[in-house]
């Protein structure tokens, strides 16, 4: 399948590296775009093999980093799909590049914990999209929650 998955984070903890590995072969999408989280032992040990592998630099980080079907992009990712600016990364951060923009902030981590971040929660662009509240998220169910939100600015600089 062509589309696109991004992983946010925190998906192996306590799996083996072949059990990671079997899984990210499983998933019927070729372009996996995966951020480590906090529980990535597997996952980040997977990672440097592949950088002394390619590289052959013992240690090093280098992103992207192409492996099989998924590509490593590091702790923090920032894309544009059409005129949508979109910032993730595993942490929910509450202050984001061009967040007076309307950009939204996808991250993981919280399991829901973080009210601020559930689907319902008014204020700001910010969405905990961990696997929690639901397996995957299309890129129009998250415009359709976001569009129920309210810009909240809370860096002082507003012109940025």
């Amino acid at each position: 399948m062509d589309d696109t998955l991004w992983y946010l984070g925190d998906g192996f903890l306590n799996a083996t590296d072949d059990q990671c590995i079997n899984w990210l072969s499983r998933v019927n999408c070729q372009n996996i775009y995966y951020l480590f989280g906090n529980h990535e032992s597997n996952m980040y040990r997977i990672y440097k093999e592949q950088v002394a592998e390619q590289y052959g630099i013992g240690d090093a980080e280098i992103y992207p980093l192409k492996y099989k079907n998924v590509t490593f992009l590091g702790n923090h990712q920032e894309i544009q799909i059409g005129k949508q600016m979109i910032t993730m990364n595993h942490f929910p951060l509450r202050i984001w590049h061009k967040d007076n923009r309307s950009a939204w902030m996808l991250s993981g981590h919280s399991h829901l914990q973080d009210k601020g971040r559930r689907p319902d929660a008014p204020f700001q662009k910010g969405l905990d999209c961990g696997c929690d509240y639901k397996v995957v998220w299309s890129f129009l169910e998250i415009e359709d929650v976001m569009s129920t939100k309210s810009i909240q600015i809370l860096d002082h600089n507003r012109t940025s």
